[in-house]
């Protein structure tokens, strides 16, 4: 199965650097802001349905999808993990 992960920024907010891996069944997003300044990011992921559970790595907390994208919140190079379980067993 092949997969897309990408970002959407505007001109204002910082840009976000993101990096996928595949473990097993699961996807693994590494993402980070790539300059000062608090921003958002919206990340499109091929395949995912609404309200996939999304686990936000070391946070304890979980984001829901909203059709094929999920956004999130970061504070100035703020890095998040995320993990789609079972991704892969689909």
């Amino acid at each position: 199965m092949h997969f897309r992960v990408e970002t959407t920024i505007d001109k204002i907010r910082p840009p976000i650097a993101v990096s996928a891996k595949r473990h097993e069944n699961e996807l693994y997003l590494f993402a980070v802001p790539m300059r000062l300044g608090p921003t958002r990011g919206q990340f499109v992921i091929t395949d995912i349905h609404a309200n996939y559970p999304i686990e936000v790595i070391d946070e304890d907390r979980q984001i829901q999808s909203a059709d094929s994208s999920f956004s999130d919140d970061f504070a100035t190079y703020q890095v998040h993990r995320y993990r789609l379980a079972d991704y892969f067993a689909r």
